[in-house]
């Protein structure tokens, strides 16, 4: 006798803190061109930060507030014209919603 058996997913090994920052570093640097090792540096340290955080507690809640505090941090860290590009990045990459895949038209009374 067969008996059908879903497959056996195999857990993806987790990423350290360090693997986390270093894999979002590396995508900043490609992605808005950095070349400042200084600001390379103070980046990572930054990130390096919230993926411990992350580790250690990712309740949605606060999840949330540590992407509103990186996010401030960020800016703080860019220049006006990387973080535009990086805003512009996000926004572009963002996953679309069905429901937000036709525009919405009010109509004309």
């Amino acid at each position: 006798m067969v008996s059908a058996q879903p497959p056996v997913e195999e857990e993806k090994p987790q990423r350290t803190p360090e693997e986390i920052a270093q894999k979002l570093n590396s995508m900043l640097i490609r992605e808005l061109g950095l070349t400042d090792s200084a600001q390379i540096d103070t980046l990572y340290r930054m990130h390096l930060k919230y993926a411990r955080m992350r580790a250690k507690s990712n309740t949605r809640a606060e999840d949330l507030e540590r992407r509103l505090a990186s996010d401030m941090e960020l800016k703080g860290i860019l220049t006006p014209e990387q973080y535009e590009r990086f805003m512009s990045r996000q926004i572009d990459e963002r996953p679309r919603h069905p429901h937000n895949a036709i525009p919405y038209r009010p109509t004309q009374q």
